[in-house]
């Protein structure tokens, strides 16, 4: 990979982070709003919370999928055809974590 494609794949990997920061974030309103005792919140309200905070959640979750699978896109057409043919097969989860982050 030149530095050109390094540097594209880091911003991606940078945008990816912050998204998971995000999605930390938002699990920990989450649990608030769950083990909360608040009676300061009717039913009502800490109901459309979670299901606002769950679309989000929802929304972030596409988001770094998307991202992964752009990822994968790019590098792909980089590497020999039989790392190519392995990488094919794995799940991107997977390929995260044989690639590595950056």
């Amino acid at each position: 990979m030149t530095s050109g494609h390094k540097n594209r794949d880091h911003t991606l990997s940078s945008s990816q982070n912050q998204i998971t920061t995000a999605l930390s974030a938002l699990g920990q309103a989450i649990t608030c709003i769950l083990v909360s005792h608040n009676t300061e919140l009717s039913p009502e309200v800490k109901d459309n919370l979670l299901l606002f905070l769950g679309d989000t959640g929802r929304l972030l979750t596409n988001l770094f999928y998307s991202l992964t699978t752009l990822r994968r896109s790019l590098i792909f057409p980089l590497v020999n055809k039989e790392v190519k043919a392995v990488l094919e097969k794995t799940s991107p989860t997977f390929w995260r974590r044989v690639v590595g982050k950056n």
